[in-house]
């Protein structure tokens, strides 16, 4: 058996096209910052 990436052709425009409402995930809070991490 031999194993081989798929090349998948597709742009950006494309992806989020496919981008409504009912498949969008919502916002997720990691709570506050607990070390030295920069948000911006």
């Amino acid at each position: 058996m031999k194993i081989e990436p798929v090349v998948a052709e597709c742009d950006l425009a494309e992806l989020l096209a496919g981008i409504t409402p009912d498949n969008i995930h919502h916002q997720v809070d990691f709570g506050e910052a607990v070390g030295k991490e920069l948000l911006q």
